[in-house]
């Protein structure tokens, strides 16, 4: 129909449609219209009636273990209700499953870049050898003081690990210096 014939409800009570038989029959012998309430707003993700549900972790707890107990709430919800992480907390949840993986990689790249500048692998080794122990130090001191392990923690895990890196670097470099003028390998790394 025409926009000022299906302006209003009532409207379709003035329609007419073709039968079988040829003839024209109103459409309101097998079509009513009535007025009833619904949401005013529908959401939809992925084109599914869905709910949003927003909240953030309470004082002292990170948004990870927030994530966690929703996840295994949403667990017992009952069969064709389901859940899934949008916006930021999408974006953790991936990130999160990347750190260890841009870590070893990192880890990978220092130890060419080190195997480059000495112009060997052992060296490089020596170097890393010291970085469990600086993440050792800063997960004890954040585990100690009972705090989470959020982003921030992460991000500032780079700081100890660099640390103990430089600190390695220079000790090595300065065995190595020494043990090249002459020193025997124990007196240089002992003195060193």
């Amino acid at each position: 129909a025409d926009a000022p014939y299906r302006m209003l409800p009532d409207d379709i009570r003035k329609w007419e449609v073709r039968n079988s038989a040829g003839a024209m029959v109103p459409f309101s012998t097998f079509a009513a219209t009535r007025w009833e309430y619904g949401s005013p707003q529908l959401e939809r993700y992925n084109g599914i009636e869905s709910r949003n549900i927003n909240g953030s972790p309470a004082p002292g707890h990170s948004s990870g273990e927030a994530m966690a107990i929703v996840e295994e709430i949403a667990a017992k919800l009952p069969p064709g209700i389901s859940f899934q992480w949008t916006g930021l907390s999408y974006e953790e949840r991936l990130a999160g499953s990347q750190a260890p993986a841009l870590y070893a990689i990192s880890i990978l790249v220092v130890f060419l870049c080190l195997a480059a500048l000495y112009e060997s692998w052992s060296i490089p080794f020596a170097v890393l050898l010291v970085v469990p122990l600086g993440v050792l130090g800063a997960v004890l001191a954040v585990f100690l003081r009972g705090l989470s392990n959020d982003v921030y923690f992460q991000v500032g895990l780079l700081t100890p690990i660099g640390l103990a890196a430089k600190n390695a670097i220079l000790i090595v470099e300065f065995a190595k210096e020494l043990y090249e003028n002459g020193r025997s390998l124990v007196g240089a790394t002992v003195e060193a």
